[in-house]
């Protein structure tokens, strides 16, 4: 069919790179031109129009992420109307992405059967335009002005960036853009540019923010604290509460005062932040214990429902090698209808092995009368914390100074010696355990005063209906930053219970299902020896 045919379906692709655009006049114009060339070229414009906005081309986010995606999709899968073109302002709207890159997109789509007019040129590319050398070259001229002018304002941009992280360095305020519980004050416009300023706190909301890191080490998950935030109808800081929102500022380090930073390359990857840019609100330890507490959360949710199971997550099953889950067991007898709640193997209740199930409540009861028998110094470390973390700080530092003066001889040599490189890999993998060795000790000096807790569990015994619930849900929270994990082993009638904690300690504990007995077994006995004593000492009876 002759690419000039009247009433060929025309589809239109519309892109801009920020959203800032938007406001701008970048939409009416390619739009305008679209609408232009299909009233000259007599083409029916489809209603279905794509659009990427505020979706950058450079990397070639849009064709893996974006509208432009869609549309790939759509014109392989066939779905488009025969004989189709793509009307673009400039092929820049396909791509910026490396020569060979775009012209491989631009490939796809003519070999397809669906042509390319650029606005711009006032050109038309079809599948003949591959064969044609000028037809080709224009293509390869085209995405090469695009992708070159896309890398000067990436190499700007990253001029300019460096450029606001000297200022922050030096102290100095170089945008308005702050987090959320400060504003900038006292800057002056000299000469069409800003100069000076400060970060004040907005009282209310820095306390606000104190409140949620609070609110955190205590306990409440992310959707407690929404609800309480709602309920109380305290105002946000943007549009509305959300738990994303909320997790975002318990993640936020610049309540520490610092001014996160970006290296831009063929990837964005963190940088180095800038400490003491902003006001601090938080302190390092309040911080750490807020990350401490959403860690141990994470994955450990539990089901939705009335009751609340205070070990999700926590309780195994060696035998069988799984987790204990909670069920629920509604049956009705003389006294009426009654809920009888257990502890099962999840392999048992799938069936794949024998079936085992503890009462709850009995489970609960020994293990809560179990906590009231802790001392504080049993949710202490076994070592000096402070100490270790120290030297593995040091060797850190160390390392990281081995690691700068060999990737330096590594740029003045100009080459990649492969030995060298394989030994700088290894100090990698060696500075990226130090990191987590010291994040887990200072994690260890952050866990919560047991009496807290045991006067949480205390508290439960006088609240009912919603309260309880909620006031059972900060008790399973502070449980698990207390407990690492309890395995259970059955025989006959008894129960045995080996309880860790994240501090090291181990407590082994055992009682009779049929009887109101229960007892502690000292760490040197093997689990697998409880019950041959247990049965011993009864025969002695």
């Amino acid at each position: 069919m002759n690419p000039t045919t009247p009433n060929r379906p025309a589809y239109s692709y519309l892109r801009f790179s920020t959203p800032e655009q938007e406001k701008g006049d970048s939409q009416r114009r390619q739009t305008e031109g679209t609408v232009r060339i299909c009233r000259e070229k007599g083409w029916v414009l489809q209603t279905k129009t794509y659009r990427d906005c505020g979706v950058s081309a450079f990397r070639g986010r849009n064709r893996t992420k974006g509208d432009l995606s869609a549309f790939l999709a759509a014109l392989e899968a066939r779905q488009l109307e025969p004989n189709p073109v793509l009307i673009l302002e400039d092929l820049d709207r396909l791509s910026r992405d490396k020569i060979m890159a775009s012209v491989d997109v631009a490939r796809k789509i003519l070999e397809q059967g669906c042509d390319l007019f650029s606005v711009i040129e006032y050109r038309l590319y079809t599948k003949d335009s591959l064969n044609d050398p000028m037809g080709l070259m224009g293509l390869i001229w085209r995405f090469y002005l695009a992708h070159e002018e896309s890398q000067k304002k990436a190499v700007r941009s990253r001029e300019n960036w460096t450029e606001k992280h000297r200022q922050a360095a030096e102290g100095k305020v170089f945008s308005k853009i702050c987090p959320g519980w400060l504003k900038v004050v006292d800057q002056k416009k000299k000469n069409n540019r800003v100069t000076g300023g400060r970060f004040e706190e907005i009282p209310e909301r820095v306390e606000l923010v104190r409140k949620l890191f609070r609110w955190c080490i205590e306990g409440h998950g992310l959707q407690s604290i929404m609800r309480r935030l709602l309920e109380e109808k305290v105002p946000p800081f943007r549009s509305g509460w959300a738990q994303k929102y909320i997790w975002d500022i318990l993640r936020d380090r610049r309540v520490l005062g610092e001014l996160p930073t970006q290296i831009h390359g063929e990837k964005v990857k963190p940088g180095p932040a800038i400490p003491g840019y902003y006001p601090p609100i938080i302190d390092e330890k309040t911080y750490r214990a807020a990350q401490d507490a959403m860690k141990l959360r994470s994955g450990k949710q539990g089901r939705k429902g009335d009751f609340v199971n205070l070990f999700t997550g926590l309780v195994r099953y060696p035998e069988h090698d799984c987790n204990m889950v909670f069920i629920s067991k509604p049956k009705t007898n003389k006294s009426g209808k009654h809920n009888y709640r257990y502890l099962v193997s999840y392999l048992g209740w799938k069936k794949e092995h024998p079936y085992v199930a503890v009462r709850y409540e009995r489970f609960e009861s020994v293990v809560l009368h179990w906590l009231y028998e802790l001392k504080a110094s049993d949710l202490l470390p076994q070592e000096n914390q402070e100490d270790g973390i120290e030297t593995l700080k040091a060797q850190r530092k160390f390392l990281e100074e081995r690691i700068k003066n060999i990737a330096d001889q590594l740029d003045q040599l100009g080459a990649e010696v492969p030995a060298v490189m394989a030994k700088l890999a290894e100090m990698q993998v060696e500075k990226t355990r130090l990191t987590n060795e010291i994040e887990e000790k200072s994690r260890q000096q952050t866990r919560p005063n047991i009496e807290d807790t045991k006067a949480l569990v205390d508290l439960m015994k006088s609240k009912s209906g919603s309260e309880l619930k909620e006031l059972r849900e900060q008790v399973r929270q502070r449980l698990l930053m207390h407990l690492e994990k309890i395995e259970v082993s059955v025989e006959d009638k008894r129960v045995f219970l080996t309880i860790r904690l994240h501090s090291g300690t181990v407590r082994k504990v055992w009682y009779d299902t049929a009887k109101d007995e229960q007892g502690v077994w000292g760490t040197e006995v093997p689990l697998t020896d409880m019950a041959h004593m247990a049965k011993s000492a009864k025969k002695k009876k």
